[in-house]
């Protein structure tokens, strides 16, 4: 599983290099959602990593 820390401090989390995340990224054939803004205008730290090909993704 990819994902992405915004400083929350788990250590449950292993680090990776950004040439080993997109490897991997590509490798799973990612589709990557953002949201910059929440509706209030506030910045927002929405991410999803979405595989197209799998139906529970």
């Amino acid at each position: 599983m990819l994902r992405f820390d915004f400083g929350d401090g788990s250590d449950k989390l292993r680090h990776v290099s950004w040439e080993e995340w997109f490897k991997t990224f590509d490798e799973r054939q990612l589709n990557f959602i953002y949201q910059e803004t929440k509706k209030d205008g506030t910045q927002s730290n929405f991410v999803r990593l979405e595989n197209p090909g799998r139906e529970d993704a």
